[in-house]
């Protein structure tokens, strides 16, 4: 009886955790296209953070329209058909990082000759954390310019299976 309750257990988990990954700002342009094509980056304000201070799930939690993950005072407008200082890729800058836990347990119990039941339960997004996405645009001059507007992954989702086998 005790191996029937106790026995034959099986858990698992799943964890994924990310750093984010490198991102880049554009500028709009605004008048003719950039002479040789390609894509006017902005220039850099020296001493400023690129990035805005403090966790960003923090300060949504706390003001709603505190979604602003890049520090728009950091950049300046690029002349029209000129190179502005910004680099293609930010120096040390990554999206939002994530990190997920997934949760499982099951168990099969014999019901008799070749019949058994298998139950499942399984817990995704088990902590429930919200996880952000990258900027609605990473265009210097957009009006969305480094505004943090989607999640990036479900809320916590509880899935139970039963299945018998025979």
């Amino acid at each position: 009886m005790g191996d029937r309750l106790f026995g034959g257990w099986t858990v698992t988990t799943v964890i994924a955790m990310q750093s984010g990954f490198p991102i880049g700002v554009t500028q709009n342009v605004n008048g003719t296209p950039f002479l040789y094509g390609g894509t006017l980056r902005p220039n850099i304000v020296p001493g400023v953070p690129l990035l805005m201070a403090g966790n960003i799930t923090d300060r949504i939690t706390a003001n709603t329209s505190d979604n602003l993950f890049y520090n728009p005072s950091a950049f300046s407008a690029a002349a029209l058909n000129s190179f502005g200082d910004a680099p293609r890729m930010l120096t040390d800058v990554l999206s939002p990082w994530r990190n997920n836990v997934d949760f499982g347990v099951s168990k099969q119990v014999r019901t008799g000759g070749t019949t058994s039941v298998f139950i499942r339960l399984e817990v995704l997004n088990a902590f429930n954390i919200v996880q952000w996405a990258a900027p609605a645009s990473s265009a210097f001059g957009n009006s969305s310019f480094g505004q943090i507007t989607n999640q990036a992954n479900n809320m916590r989702m509880v899935q139970f299976t039963f299945r018998f086998q025979y």
